[in-house]
């Protein structure tokens, strides 16, 4: 039996046997500069004094995003609550309220804080 085991290996079946190394792959072409090989520029430091110009933020163009948002969403809702409500037969629970009411009166503050055009808070009160 183990003879057999590590005797000489079948050829049926077996991978074909490998006495001489793999044929090297060949290139005549020359080898390409990539972009690692490429020179670059110095690295030229910012004036000092000089800052980098910063993103702003325009927090009127967010509330037109928001409202513009919170009224499709309203729509969709009541949309969907009225064509219930008519296939029910019934309106009794306007649910589309429990999120829209909510939802208005933060973005209604929001307006007040953020929404005049001089870009200034708002107590309430015209300053006079």
């Amino acid at each position: 039996m183990k003879d057999d085991f590590f005797g000489p290996p079948s050829t049926v079946g077996a991978p074909p046997r490998q006495d001489s190394a793999p044929p090297r792959a060949t290139s005549y072409d020359p080898p390409r500069a990539t972009s690692y090989d490429a020179p670059r520029p110095p690295h030229e430091a910012p004036a000092r004094g000089t800052a980098r110009p910063r993103a702003s933020f325009d927090p009127k163009l967010a509330l037109r995003i928001a409202t513009g948002l919170w009224i499709a969403v309203t729509a969709i809702q009541f949309v969907v609550w009225l064509a219930i409500a008519i296939i029910g037969g019934d309106l009794l629970d306007p649910w589309w309220l429990y999120t829209t009411v909510p939802t208005g009166a933060l973005l209604g503050g929001a307006w007040m804080m953020f929404g005049r055009r001089d870009g200034s808070a708002t107590s309430g009160r015209e300053a006079r």
